[in-house]
């Protein structure tokens, strides 16, 4: 079971999780992980293939734009040369990074180290999924079934976090308006608090289902109120889609702040920190 293809058993029932996050962390450009400045500065390869590609991406449309003489062929020429961009991009992270699409196992040639990363990430979904046992087994209401999943696909994103923070060395390195960050010492430190910890909540970015062990219903559904689906758009950025309850305050400003500016939006929290992330992070 990889990254990007995880399915949930709860009993009987199969439930499928499009579970996506690795693939939507490696194109929000906006929160670059291998930023653009180390591509640029870089003095071998990769960075130095990816660097020239890029420039042969803007010198090609640069060429063809100065003798387009039409806003639709000025259009084409753009979207061309944004997948040219991307998909060097692409490359070049699979290449600085091959686990972000490829099992960390033996067959696949992963050093002990990487593979003991890997059995802990699967250790950690399998915790987080039988928090959710509970509810998935009692629930029968489709549109229910739909916010656990969405729930469920957001608390997992904290093992997503520490499984490729390990793994991937400086993956999570942003550089937002020239503020260079790196969140891997706060995301590769996140852990599955069991019930049997403890009775307190974490005092650091964790999952946590509590005292019982399970995730409730009132947490669910305190999630949900501020939740909503998303969708990419055809440039693989983040778009809102429709809140998961009919009173929401989905689309209202957190109170996390954004480092672009402002703050984060309710949805966006929702959609990185489930019902069962103690101190959210973005």
């Amino acid at each position: 079971m990889g990254p990007k293809n995880i399915k949930v058993y709860v009993g009987a029932v199969l439930v499928c999780v499009a579970l996506i996050i690795i693939g939507l962390w490696l194109r929000r450009r906006a929160q670059s992980k291998y930023t653009y400045n180390d591509i640029k500065t870089g003095t071998g390869p990769p960075e130095t293939d990816a660097y020239s590609n890029i420039v042969s991406c803007q010198s090609e449309y640069n060429t063809k734009n100065a003798t387009a003489t039409t806003n639709a062929e000025r259009n084409t020429l753009l979207n061309t040369f944004n997948e040219c961009v991307r998909s060097n991009v692409t490359v070049y992270v699979d290449t600085k990074c091959k686990w972000i699409n490829t099992d960390a196992t033996s067959a696949n040639s992963a050093t002990a180290g990487e593979q003991t990363i890997f059995n802990q990430y699967q250790t950690d979904i399998n915790s987080i999924q039988g928090a959710y046992a509970d509810l998935f087994t009692r629930t029968s209401d489709p549109a229910a079934t739909v916010i656990l999943n969405a729930a469920l696909k957001a608390d997992l994103t904290g093992a997503t976090r520490r499984y490729v923070s390990l793994i991937c060395t400086g993956y999570f390195k942003s550089n937002v308006n020239g503020v260079v960050s790196d969140p891997s010492t706060t995301f590769s430190g996140w852990t599955v608090k069991t019930a049997g910890a403890g009775t307190t909540a974490p005092t650091t970015y964790s999952f946590w289902a509590g005292t019982t062990g399970k995730i409730t219903q009132a947490v669910v559904d305190t999630w949900a109120a501020k939740a909503a689906s998303y969708t990419l758009n055809a440039t693989d950025d983040f778009v809102v889609g429709a809140p998961l309850t009919t009173t929401s305050t989905y689309n209202a400003n957190s109170t996390i702040t954004n480092p672009a500016g402002g703050f984060y939006l309710n949805w966006e929290v929702s959609r990185d920190n489930g019902p069962g992330t103690y101190i959210s992070q973005m």
